[in-house]
C-alpha cells in the first residue's frame, strides 16, 4: 500500500459541521495543538464519532450488470408463449430453460425454494411460509411455461413439498435466470446503485448541506445518501453545537451500532430516540473525545494515528461513522482522509501479486484490554465479495476478470470496468493501531 500514490482530501473540523465518512476511506485526525502549551494538544476540541452498520445508501449492495436486457430476451423467444410439456426422460434434478436463446440448466430445488408466490410468501411481511428442507430431493418439473408478455417463466412441480398441489406454480422473472446463469448466485434487492467514483488528484470540490434542511426534505437525505455512496464523503453544516445534535442527524438515516464505547464512543449521556423504540435496540448515546489519562483507545491519545479504518477488531465494524465539532479553542485536528478503493485498484493495476497477498493473506486484529474488554478477529486487507461464475468459485480476482471477460465477449455482454473492479471489493481493512501478531503460517511468513 506504501507504493500507491495517495488521492486525499483534508478538512479541518470548525464548529457546527458534521463529516459522514463512511468504511470505503481511510482517515486520519492531526493533532490538536493548544495556544496555551504543546502538552495540551487536542484539549479543548471536542469531536463526537458515531458509528452504525446501515448501508451507505438505499442500494448498499450491488453487482456487477447484467449480461443481457429484456429486449434481448424477449427476441430469443420464438413465440409469444411457449409451453414444454416434458417427458419422464427429461424429468430430473436439472430444469433446461431458453435464456437468452439458449437453453440453460437449472436445479429443480433451488427453483422451487425461489419460488414468491403468495403460498410460498407471506403477502404483507414478505416471508417465506416454508423452509428449504421441505423440499423433496427428488422434485422435478412438470411443465414450463415461458411468456415473453410478463418476461417470466412458470414452472409446475411433481412431488412438491407437503401441502402443495400440482397445480402450484412458481413464476420466476427471465431476468433473475440471466442472473443465475452468469453468477448462480441470486439477484439482490438493489442492484441500481449508482457506481462508485473514485478519488483522483483533482479537487473534490464536495457540496455542503444545511443542516435544518438535511433534517427537514427527504430529498436532500437522499442526495447526502447518494453522495456517500458515490465519494464516500459528506458535509452537513450549521448543525446545532451540542452533543444532542449528532444523534438527530445519524437517526435521520437509521438506527445507531452499539459498542461497548457507548453509541458515541463511551456514553457521557444517554439521549431517548423516538423514532427507533428501545424494541428496536439500545438508546442513542453521545460523549466528547479528548486526550486522557490512562486511555483505552488511541483516539484519546495526542498521537497521530495514520491512515486507518476503525474498530476492525469487531467482527462487523462500522460502515458509516459521523464526526461532529461541538468547539474547539486550538489549532490543529484537520480530519484527512483516503479513498482506500482508489489505492486497491492502482495497487492491482501496478503490482497483482502484491494485491492478491492482501486479497488472500489473513491479518489478525484485537482489542487487548483484559480487565474490561477483549476482541480478536482476522480478516485479510482486501475483502472480496464471493466471486463465482456458474459453478466455479474463484479465490483469484484475476482470475475471475479473465473468465467473465471471456464469458462476457462471448454472449455480447459488456466490457470490464473499473466500476465493476470496484464492486467485487467488499471491504478494505486497513488498520495498523489495531494489528494483533501475525499467525505462524508460511502465507504469514513471506
Amino acid at each position: 500500500m506504501q507504493a500507491v500514490q495517495a488521492h486525499v482530501a483534508a478538512r479541518a473540523i470548525s464548529p457546527r459541521n458534521v463529516i459522514f465518512s463512511p468504511r470505503r476511506l481511510l482517515s486520519t485526525t492531526q493533532p490538536w495543538i493548544s495556544k496555551k502549551s504543546p502538552r495540551a494538544r487536542r484539549q479543548g476540541a471536542q469531536v463526537l464519532t458515531l458509528s452504525w452498520s446501515t448501508p451507505a445508501s438505499p442500494a448498499h449492495e450491488t453487482t456487477a450488470p447484467r449480461f443481457y436486457s429484456s429486449t434481448q430476451a424477449r427476441n430469443a423467444l420464438a413465440s409469444e408463449k411457449t409451453e414444454q410439456k416434458l417427458s419422464a426422460a427429461q424429468r430430473s434434478s436439472r430444469v433446461p430453460i431458453v435464456v437468452n436463446g439458449e437453453t440453460v440448466e437449472f436445479s429443480a430445488i433451488l427453483l422451487r425454494d425461489s419460488c414468491q408466490c403468495p403460498l410460498c410468501v407471506h403477502e404483507s411481511t414478505n416471508q417465506r411460509l416454508f423452509s428449504t428442507a421441505d423440499i423433496p430431493s427428488d422434485i422435478q418439473a412438470r411443465t414450463i411455461e415461458t411468456d415473453a408478455a410478463t418476461d417470466s417463466v412458470n414452472i409446475t412441480w411433481e412431488r412438491d413439498a407437503a401441502g402443495y398441489t400440482t397445480q402450484h406454480t412458481t413464476k420466476i422473472e427471465l431476468a433473475a435466470l440471466r442472473e443465475l446463469s452468469r453468477s448462480s448466485c441470486p439477484p439482490g434487492a438493489y442492484q441500481t446503485a449508482p457506481p462508485q467514483r473514485l478519488w483522483t488528484q483533482k479537487a473534490l470540490n464536495l457540496p455542503d448541506y444545511d443542516y435544518n434542511t438535511y433534517m427537514q426534505d427527504d430529498s436532500m437525505l437522499y442526495d447526502v445518501i447518494n453522495q456517500l455512496r458515490i465519494d464516500g464523503l459528506a458535509f452537513v453544516n450549521n448543525v446545532p453545537g451540542t452533543e444532542e445534535a449528532l444523534a438527530t442527524i445519524a437517526t435521520r438515516i437509521g438506527p445507531v451500532k452499539d459498542t461497548f464505547y457507548g453509541y458515541t464512543w463511551d456514553g457521557m449521556r444517554t439521549l431517548p430516540n423516538p423514532d427507533f423504540p428501545s424494541s428496536f435496540g439500545p438508546q442513542l448515546t453521545s460523549m466528547a473525545v479528548r486526550t486522557v489519562p490512562e486511555a483505552i483507545n488511541a483516539a484519546y491519545t495526542s498521537h497521530d494515528l495514520g491512515f486507518h479504518t476503525d474498530l476492525l477488531y469487531f467482527e462487523q465494524p462500522p460502515h458509516i461513522q459521523l464526526l461532529h465539532c461541538v468547539q474547539s479553542a486550538s489549532t490543529g485536528g484537520a480530519s484527512v482522509f483516503a479513498d482506500a478503493y482508489r489505492a486497491a485498484v492502482d495497487l492491482f493495476h501496478m503490482d497483482l501479486d502484491a494485491f492478491d497477498t492482501l486479497a488472500t493473506v489473513p491479518v489478525n486484529y484485537h482489542y487487548n484490554h483484559p480487565d474490561s474488554n477483549v476482541y480478536r478477529t482476522t480478516k485479510p486487507a482486501v475483502d472480496l465479495r464471493p466471486l463465482r461464475i456458474g459453478d466455479t468459485v474463484y479465490t483469484h480476482l484475476q482470475d475471475y476478470i479473465k473468465d467473465w471477460s471471456q464469458l462476457s465477449s462471448r454472449q455480447g455482454g459488456p466490457e470490464w470496468t473499473e466500476a465493476m473492479l470496484v464492486d467485487c471489493m467488499d471491504k478494505i481493512n486497513w488498520g495498523p493501531p489495531f494489528l494483533a501478531p501475525f499467525s505462524n503460517h508460511e502465507d504469514s511468513k513471506q
